[in-house]
């Protein structure tokens, strides 16, 4: 394969995903979800319920937004630092393949909800008429529901509701991802509170500095790993060659022979009993050395015993 001769920037890394999908797979053709025609909010909620659907997704929580569009054919990019001037942006390779381009510096309930917006730019065929204020509106409320659908939020918060607490919000950002102003809006949105208690809330947040920075983090699965696993592929398939593969991701040979070499204790029952009582026992007080570090003297778990319900509990959460 005809490969750059250096690491690729992220500019030229959509041009090394699409040399090696095509060395990999040359007759895959993505099933992509069919673009919507959208005037409404509603008609913004029925796209992302079709992007779901044709992706399978179903409504539990999306463990990773980027594996989703990579799984679907997509192609992921992170880009800059903290010096990003934007969250996301979005186009079509080959005016076929989803490509969405992602800012690395934001935390990934963020990265999570501007890559769904993106999709929405992508799968939404936005009424002429519509400006482009209400444009963007609409990729957030499409945003919102491919995160959480409107069945999923009536799930998790009933179908209405008086009063909200911000505990709440923060237990189901913790779950799905979507963050805490976010699942505000969509509560509202959806008519589950009134936009008065919804503006009543909001004010709180802002007045405890949550705006800009949410009490409690979302963790995520949010990191472009195409790149390294058709990486890793076209090396088993002896497409690249290992000085190839590290141009396109350095570390990655070093990172598969680590891999491919048999951990400690990766035997099952079986082979350990058919070894002689001696070599049993030899690995056995290897299996008891690696692990040694997490006891204490008195043969419990340590991390365990520095853990108690006031570490879990956060006041700050309680209005």
């Amino acid at each position: 394969m005809q490969l750059p001769r250096s690491q690729p920037t992220r500019q030229a890394q959509l041009e090394v995903i699409l040399a090696l999908r095509r060395a990999i797979e040359p007759t895959r053709e993505e099933s992509l979800p069919r673009r919507t025609m959208v005037r409404t909010p509603e008609d913004a909620e029925k796209a992302a319920e079709s992007v779901k659907a044709c992706w399978r997704l179903g409504d539990q929580p999306i463990e990773s937004v980027t594996a989703a569009i990579e799984d679907g054919g997509g192609v992921v990019v992170g880009s800059g630092g903290e010096d990003d001037l934007f969250d996301g942006l979005s186009g079509w390779a080959n005016e076929t393949i989803p490509l969405v381009v992602v800012s690395s510096a934001v935390s990934d309930d963020r990265r999570r909800f501007s890559l769904a917006h993106e999709l929405g730019h992508l799968f939404m065929e936005v009424d002429d008429k519509v400006d482009v204020s209400a444009a963007e509106k609409l990729a957030h409320r499409f945003a919102a529901a491919f995160l959480v659908t409107a069945a999923t939020a009536r799930r998790e918060l009933g179908n209405r509701r008086r009063h909200l607490y911000i505990r709440e919000l923060a237990m189901h950002k913790q779950k799905h991802g979507l963050s805490m102003q976010a699942w505000l809006f969509r509560a509202a949105d959806l008519g589950i509170i009134e936009q008065s208690h919804a503006r009543t809330l909001y004010a709180t947040m802002g007045a405890r500095g949550w705006r800009r920075q949410e009490p409690v983090d979302f963790e995520g699965k949010e990191r472009p790993t195409v790149l390294r696993r058709l990486t890793v592929r076209a090396l088993a398939e002896d497409l690249i060659s290992p000085a190839q593969a590290d141009r396109i991701c350095p570390g990655v040979t070093r990172k598969v022979a680590d891999l491919d070499a048999q951990p400690l204790g990766a035997m099952d029952a079986r082979s350990l009993l058919q070894l002689s009582p001696n070599e049993r026992d030899r690995l056995m007080e290897q299996a008891a050395a690696v692990v040694a570090d997490e006891y204490d003297n008195g043969g419990g778990l340590s991390g365990f015993e520095s853990l108690s319900w006031e570490d879990q509990y956060d006041a700050s959460l309680d209005d």
